[in-house]
């Protein structure tokens, strides 16, 4: 069976997938996670996997192979991964640029959401972009 590529658009969909109320949708998605190449698509398994908020009793069930993964990475599966822990795993696997945009993109939007929702009754409205420059020594 050829992996499943996951990309921007491909992310988006299996969010919606595991954010359904539906649970064959949330086995779908993980099982299409399960599919998906781990090496290519690192930011996108540990995004989803922070923020899809499916038990972890699903994912063991019908994505065994990504949590093994994880663990690996020393992850703890059973909590929450936290951005610091994606940044650092990303930036020691010298992921793409790409990946890293999508990261601090992902990361942009939590400070959005929180800042709104923490401060509505004085902020209406925030834009906020991350960009970053790479060490020269870190350019693979």
């Amino acid at each position: 069976m050829e992996k499943l590529k996951l990309t921007t658009d491909t992310y988006d969909n299996v969010m919606n997938m595991l954010q359904s109320p539906d649970k064959e949708n949330v086995v779908l998605g993980l099982i299409c996670i399960e599919e998906a190449d781990i090496e290519s698509d690192l930011v996108y398994l540990l995004l989803i996997k922070k923020l899809s908020n499916v038990s972890n009793t699903l994912w063991a069930e019908h994505a065994p192979k990504k949590i093994a993964f994880l663990k690996n990475l020393n992850i703890a599966v059973d909590t929450v991964i936290t951005y610091k822990q994606i940044l650092s795993i990303l930036c020691e696997r010298k992921v793409s640029n790409n990946n890293l945009q999508f990261f601090f993109t992902k990361f942009a939007n939590y400070l959005k959401q929180t800042m709104l929702a923490d401060y509505d009754d004085c902020i209406e409205s925030i834009d906020i972009t991350l960009n970053f420059k790479l060490h020269e020594s870190k350019i693979s």
